[in-house]
């Protein structure tokens, strides 16, 4: 169930991608040409020019601004070892805006400087400079806010077409929510790692009710820096599955075990490391023997973990592995159980959707959706043998009259597009979308939104 949001998933994926030992390793290394290092006070540097009338380096800041590198004029540079930026630029009324592409132009002694609307809320623009005295000779707006902020305010402000539950929290990415229906809760995880439970009255009518509190209950002191992603509620064992993700590409990916009444661990199984390839479990099943399985979004494959956290297997297939590269990026995602024997699971670039028989040697079939791909298809949830839910911008409710040899999208339905749906789970014959980001400061409210399908 990963981050529907392409900018994001590509972005967490990267970083997963690069381990930190790696990264370091690279700084330590001795460059083969000359560099000109410098300390900042600032993470991003987007653009450097060279000023030859001023010897020095003229470098736009990220997050707004422009400062000056100087070298000494005349003479051998090469000797030089690590300069210190000096902020020449930094206007009030731009705080917000990102400074990106610059430009010298010495015939007229000035600096030109874009803009960039970096959070949606302001304008894009582009400014001068004098050169001499860093006064602002003229500022010209060129776009309005993409995302106005008002826009936003009023989606949240208004009147939801279904059911919602919302819910109060202390962190702004929740991935996924699943109904616990025995202990009347939903079960969510958090992007930064750990699981909180929303209680709900048992029995009676809980449409009156308004906003849910967030309590934590598993929040592992050495898992730190790992993210929460898909979950799966075991009743049969009395257990709750969690996918621990590396996203940060310095830890490990797991599989984890707890206790739905106590909230002990009952283990914790190592899936990849830094030093396995690229990887990133993300979601899991499990089947009627316990066996768990969990999905790896970047590296084409499933691990099989058995009912007592043993490794037990790594499932491969060339279907998981689109010829296109960029198809691969969020691979094997979503993941479900069929009572009759198999797996769905969905493949969120490409979209396919394939059936994985695990009576027949974990034979592999692309399913033939009419109405597909399933593209950006994140969180999967059966609601009944021959229906099924793909969560995602736009819910699919998928239909199979022959085991998911063939299926068909039968309906669609769009929530808060702004807050990015990324899992389903069925409560009292209902379908509900978990949404990633949620909304306001400094307590953040969430979404849960039941999805009412229409063709």
């Amino acid at each position: 169930m990963a981050i529907c949001s392409t900018k994001f998933v590509f972005l967490l994926f990267l970083l997963s991608a690069i381990p930190i030992a790696y990264l370091i390793s690279l700084e330590l290394a001795t460059p083969p040409t000359h560099v000109y290092h410098y300390h900042s006070s600032g993470w991003f540097r987007e653009c450097a020019k060279w000023d030859h009338l001023n010897s020095r380096f003229l470098v736009s800041f990220l997050d707004g601004g422009v400062a000056q590198l100087s070298l000494p004029k005349g003479g051998d540079h090469s000797t030089v070892t690590v300069l210190e930026e000096l902020t020449v630029i930094k206007d009030v009324d731009l705080v917000g805006n990102g400074s990106l592409g610059i430009v010298v132009d010495h015939q007229r002694n000035r600096l030109l400087v874009v803009s960039a609307d970096v959070i949606g809320n302001k304008y894009g623009a582009l400014a001068a400079y004098d050169l001499s005295t860093w006064q602002r000779l003229f500022l010209t707006h060129l776009s309005g806010p993409t995302i106005p902020i008002a826009y936003l305010i009023s989606l949240e402000l208004a009147t939801p077409p279904t059911h919602v539950y919302h819910y109060h929290s202390s962190g702004w990415f929740r991935e996924c929510a699943k109904w616990d229906h025995l202990n009347s809760r939903f079960l969510v995880s958090f992007l930064e790692g750990g699981v909180a439970q929303l209680s709900l009255p048992k029995g009676g009518d809980h449409s009156t009710v308004t906003v849910l509190e967030e309590l934590t209950v598993i929040k592992d002191v050495d898992l730190v820096g790992n993210g929460s992603l898909g979950i799966v509620v075991d009743h049969q064992r009395n257990r709750l599955l969690v996918v621990s993700a590396d996203v940060i590409g310095n830890k490990y990916g797991a599989l984890a075990a707890y206790d739905l009444s106590t909230w002990q661990r009952l283990f914790l199984t190592h899936l990849s490391g830094p030093s396995d390839g690229k990887s990133f479990a993300d979601d899991v099943a499990v089947d009627a023997e316990g066996n768990a399985y969990v999905t790896d979004a970047q590296g084409g494959k499933l691990w099989k973990v058995g009912v007592d956290g043993k490794f037990l297997s790594i499932i491969k297939n060339p279907l998981f592995t689109p010829k296109e590269w960029y198809k691969n990026l969020v691979g094997l995602n979503g993941i479900v159980y069929h009572p009759d024997g198999y797996l769905i699971v969905i493949h969120t670039f490409s979209g396919n959707l394939f059936k994985i028989d695990l009576a027949s040697g974990e034979e592999v079939k692309l399913v033939k959706v009419v109405g597909g791909p399933l593209t950006f298809g994140d969180g999967l949830e059966l609601v009944s043998p021959t229906k099924l839910v793909v969560a995602g911008t736009t819910a699919r409710l998928v239909e199979s009259s022959d085991g998911w040899e063939t299926a068909s999208v039968a309906a669609t339905f769009s929530g808060p597009k702004h807050r990015l749906a990324t899992s389903a789970t069925v409560k009292d014959g209902k379908v509900y979308l978990s949404h990633l980001l949620g909304m306001g400061y400094p307590r953040k409210k969430h979404a849960i939104v039941e999805a009412v399908f229409s063709a």
